[in-house]
Protein backbone atom coordinates (compact mmCIF):
# COMPACT_ATOMS: atom_id res chain seq x y z
CA UNK A 1 0.00 0.00 0.00
CA UNK A 2 2.94 2.04 -0.10
CA UNK A 3 1.97 4.53 -3.35
CA UNK A 4 -1.42 4.14 -2.10
CA UNK A 5 -0.38 6.06 1.22
CA UNK A 6 1.94 8.46 -1.15
CA UNK A 7 -1.21 9.26 -3.56
CA UNK A 8 -3.48 10.12 -0.77
CA UNK A 9 -0.92 12.41 0.59
CA UNK A 10 -0.10 14.19 -2.40
CA UNK A 11 -4.17 14.54 -3.08
CA UNK A 12 -5.54 15.05 0.16
CA UNK A 13 -3.09 16.16 2.49
CA UNK A 14 0.22 18.40 0.67
CA UNK A 15 -1.59 21.50 0.68
CA UNK A 16 -2.66 20.97 4.46
CA UNK A 17 -0.84 18.94 6.95
CA UNK A 18 1.95 18.93 5.00
CA UNK A 19 2.22 22.68 3.19
CA UNK A 20 5.70 24.03 3.14
CA UNK A 21 7.17 20.17 3.37
CA UNK A 22 8.07 18.65 0.46
CA UNK A 23 7.18 14.62 0.76
CA UNK A 24 9.96 12.63 -0.36
CA UNK A 25 8.08 9.55 0.28
CA UNK A 26 5.76 7.86 2.52
CA UNK A 27 5.72 4.08 2.41
CA UNK A 28 3.72 1.05 4.64
CA UNK A 29 5.43 -1.19 6.59
CA UNK A 30 5.00 -4.56 5.96
CA UNK A 31 1.54 -5.86 7.26
CA UNK A 32 0.69 -5.58 11.19
CA UNK A 33 -1.11 -8.67 13.70
CA UNK A 34 -1.43 -8.89 17.14
CA UNK A 35 1.15 -10.59 19.42
CA UNK A 36 0.48 -11.56 22.65
CA UNK A 37 2.72 -13.37 25.84
CA UNK A 38 0.00 -16.01 27.67
CA UNK A 39 -3.34 -15.77 26.41
CA UNK A 40 -4.16 -16.51 21.99
CA UNK A 41 -6.45 -14.10 20.76
CA UNK A 42 -8.74 -16.48 18.36
CA UNK A 43 -11.96 -14.93 18.86
CA UNK A 44 -13.24 -11.10 19.41
CA UNK A 45 -14.31 -12.15 22.69
CA UNK A 46 -10.24 -13.41 23.26
CA UNK A 47 -9.54 -9.58 23.65
CA UNK A 48 -11.38 -8.71 26.79
CA UNK A 49 -9.36 -7.76 29.62
CA UNK A 50 -6.20 -7.71 27.85
CA UNK A 51 -3.70 -4.83 27.54
CA UNK A 52 -1.96 -4.27 24.21
CA UNK A 53 0.76 -1.96 23.38
CA UNK A 54 -0.41 0.62 20.19
CA UNK A 55 1.68 3.33 18.20
CA UNK A 56 -1.15 6.04 17.99
CA UNK A 57 -4.69 6.91 18.79
CA UNK A 58 -6.52 5.13 16.18
CA UNK A 59 -4.93 1.79 16.61
CA UNK A 60 -6.05 2.77 19.75
CA UNK A 61 -9.60 3.52 19.31
CA UNK A 62 -9.53 0.06 17.52
CA UNK A 63 -8.49 -1.66 20.16
CA UNK A 64 -10.76 -0.13 23.08
CA UNK A 65 -13.76 -1.43 20.39
CA UNK A 66 -12.60 -4.74 20.28
CA UNK A 67 -12.59 -4.89 24.13
CA UNK A 68 -8.85 -4.31 25.03
CA UNK A 69 -7.12 -1.63 26.39
CA UNK A 70 -4.33 0.11 24.42
CA UNK A 71 -1.14 1.18 26.38
CA UNK A 72 1.42 3.35 24.74
CA UNK A 73 4.85 2.25 25.08
CA UNK A 74 7.89 3.62 22.77
CA UNK A 75 9.10 0.52 20.81
CA UNK A 76 12.37 0.14 22.60
CA UNK A 77 10.17 -0.50 25.77
CA UNK A 78 7.99 -3.51 24.72
CA UNK A 79 10.45 -6.05 25.55
CA UNK A 80 11.07 -5.25 28.59
CA UNK A 81 7.07 -4.71 29.09
CA UNK A 82 5.51 -7.72 27.71
CA UNK A 83 8.44 -9.61 29.69
CA UNK A 84 7.62 -8.09 32.66
CA UNK A 85 3.39 -8.85 32.19
CA UNK A 86 3.50 -4.74 32.12
CA UNK A 87 1.50 -5.43 28.76
CA UNK A 88 -0.18 -8.80 27.66
CA UNK A 89 0.72 -8.28 23.96
CA UNK A 90 1.07 -5.63 21.14
CA UNK A 91 0.06 -4.99 17.43
CA UNK A 92 2.89 -4.63 15.12
CA UNK A 93 3.92 -5.18 12.16
CA UNK A 94 6.06 -8.91 11.57
CA UNK A 95 9.49 -7.07 10.06
CA UNK A 96 9.97 -5.74 13.80
CA UNK A 97 9.88 -8.70 15.71
CA UNK A 98 12.86 -10.14 14.20
CA UNK A 99 15.72 -7.53 15.20
CA UNK A 100 13.76 -6.59 18.47
CA UNK A 101 13.75 -10.57 19.03
CA UNK A 102 10.06 -9.82 20.28
CA UNK A 103 9.24 -13.50 19.53
CA UNK A 104 11.12 -14.64 22.47
CA UNK A 105 8.25 -12.57 25.19
CA UNK A 106 5.25 -13.02 22.79
CA UNK A 107 4.28 -16.90 22.10
CA UNK A 108 0.88 -16.15 20.14
CA UNK A 109 0.25 -14.58 16.59
CA UNK A 110 -2.83 -13.46 15.72
CA UNK A 111 -3.71 -12.19 12.10
CA UNK A 112 -6.46 -12.84 8.98
CA UNK A 113 -6.00 -15.44 6.59
CA UNK A 114 -3.54 -13.86 4.05
CA UNK A 115 -4.15 -10.46 5.47
CA UNK A 116 -2.31 -8.07 8.01
CA UNK A 117 -4.55 -6.17 10.64
CA UNK A 118 -3.23 -2.55 8.98
CA UNK A 119 0.28 -1.34 8.29
CA UNK A 120 2.23 1.36 9.44
CA UNK A 121 3.31 4.53 7.87
CA UNK A 122 6.77 5.68 7.70
CA UNK A 123 7.60 9.32 6.21
CA UNK A 124 10.69 11.14 4.64
CA UNK A 125 10.12 14.74 4.24
CA UNK A 126 12.35 18.15 3.43
CA UNK A 127 11.48 21.40 4.20
CA UNK A 128 10.05 23.16 1.17
CA UNK A 129 12.39 26.17 1.54
CA UNK A 130 15.34 24.25 2.06
CA UNK A 131 14.51 22.32 -1.50
CA UNK A 132 13.35 25.50 -3.14
CA UNK A 133 17.15 26.55 -2.15
CA UNK A 134 19.09 24.45 -4.00
CA UNK A 135 20.24 24.71 -7.31
CA UNK A 136 18.20 23.18 -9.99
CA UNK A 137 20.52 20.44 -10.85
CA UNK A 138 19.95 19.31 -7.28
CA UNK A 139 16.66 19.10 -7.14
CA UNK A 140 16.40 17.37 -10.30
CA UNK A 141 18.41 14.68 -8.49
CA UNK A 142 15.65 14.77 -5.49
CA UNK A 143 12.51 14.47 -7.77
CA UNK A 144 14.24 11.61 -9.85
CA UNK A 145 14.93 9.96 -6.57
CA UNK A 146 11.57 10.40 -4.56
CA UNK A 147 8.17 10.03 -4.50
CA UNK A 148 5.84 7.32 -5.78
CA UNK A 149 8.86 5.37 -6.96
CA UNK A 150 10.88 5.59 -3.87
CA UNK A 151 7.73 4.85 -1.49
CA UNK A 152 6.97 1.87 -3.59
CA UNK A 153 10.77 0.71 -3.25
CA UNK A 154 11.09 1.28 0.58
CA UNK A 155 7.49 -0.60 0.90
CA UNK A 156 9.24 -3.46 -1.00
CA UNK A 157 12.30 -3.69 1.39
CA UNK A 158 9.54 -3.93 4.42
CA UNK A 159 8.22 -6.98 2.65
CA UNK A 160 11.12 -8.67 2.33
CA UNK A 161 11.51 -9.03 5.88
CA UNK A 162 8.43 -10.86 6.66
CA UNK A 163 8.94 -14.24 6.23
CA UNK A 164 12.53 -13.99 8.17
CA UNK A 165 10.41 -12.99 10.94
CA UNK A 166 7.86 -15.77 10.66
CA UNK A 167 10.91 -18.57 10.29
CA UNK A 168 11.86 -16.99 13.36
CA UNK A 169 9.10 -17.19 15.26
CA UNK A 170 7.97 -20.21 14.13
CA UNK A 171 11.69 -21.37 15.50
CA UNK A 172 11.02 -19.89 18.53
CA UNK A 173 8.15 -22.78 19.14
CA UNK A 174 5.74 -20.06 18.90
CA UNK A 175 1.86 -20.27 17.43
CA UNK A 176 0.87 -18.59 14.39
CA UNK A 177 -3.08 -18.05 14.18
CA UNK A 178 -5.27 -17.21 11.21
CA UNK A 179 -8.39 -15.79 11.52
CA UNK A 180 -10.65 -16.83 9.24
CA UNK A 181 -12.95 -14.39 7.19
CA UNK A 182 -16.09 -15.15 9.11
CA UNK A 183 -14.09 -13.98 12.45
CA UNK A 184 -12.63 -10.99 10.74
CA UNK A 185 -15.63 -9.52 9.54
CA UNK A 186 -16.57 -9.71 13.20
CA UNK A 187 -13.46 -7.35 14.01
CA UNK A 188 -13.81 -5.28 11.63
CA UNK A 189 -17.73 -4.74 11.94
CA UNK A 190 -16.35 -4.07 15.99
CA UNK A 191 -13.91 -1.36 15.15
CA UNK A 192 -16.10 0.85 12.68
CA UNK A 193 -16.01 3.46 15.76
CA UNK A 194 -12.46 3.81 15.33
CA UNK A 195 -13.05 5.00 12.06
CA UNK A 196 -15.96 7.17 12.66
CA UNK A 197 -13.37 8.85 15.44
CA UNK A 198 -10.73 9.87 12.67
CA UNK A 199 -13.82 11.01 10.74
CA UNK A 200 -14.69 13.26 13.53
CA UNK A 201 -11.00 14.28 14.37
CA UNK A 202 -11.01 15.23 10.36
CA UNK A 203 -14.35 17.42 10.27
CA UNK A 204 -12.85 19.28 13.87
CA UNK A 205 -9.56 20.43 11.63
CA UNK A 206 -12.57 21.80 8.97
CA UNK A 207 -11.32 18.91 6.42
CA UNK A 208 -14.54 16.93 4.95
CA UNK A 209 -13.79 13.77 7.03
CA UNK A 210 -16.17 11.40 5.39
CA UNK A 211 -14.85 12.38 1.73
CA UNK A 212 -10.85 11.76 2.79
CA UNK A 213 -12.44 8.45 4.57
CA UNK A 214 -13.57 7.27 0.89
CA UNK A 215 -10.64 8.07 -0.75
CA UNK A 216 -8.52 6.44 1.58
CA UNK A 217 -10.91 2.95 0.69
CA UNK A 218 -10.93 4.12 -3.05
CA UNK A 219 -7.03 4.50 -3.58
CA UNK A 220 -6.55 1.34 -1.64
CA UNK A 221 -8.43 -0.81 -2.83
CA UNK A 222 -7.31 0.37 -6.53
CA UNK A 223 -4.04 -1.16 -5.01
CA UNK A 224 -5.19 -4.48 -3.84
CA UNK A 225 -6.86 -3.80 -0.18
CA UNK A 226 -8.13 -6.82 1.14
Amino acid sequence: QSPAAFEFAQRNLADTEYRGIKIISMHTTDRALIHTSRRPVRTIEDFRGLRLRVAGRFIGEAVTALGATPVGIPLGGVYEATARNQVDGFLINWAITHPFRLFEVAKFHTEPQGTGLFQGILLTLMSQRSYNRLPGELRAVIDANSGAALSRQLGAIWDTQTQQAIDATRAAGNEIIEIAPAERERWRAAVAPAYEAWIAEMNRRNRNGRALFDDILSITARFGRA
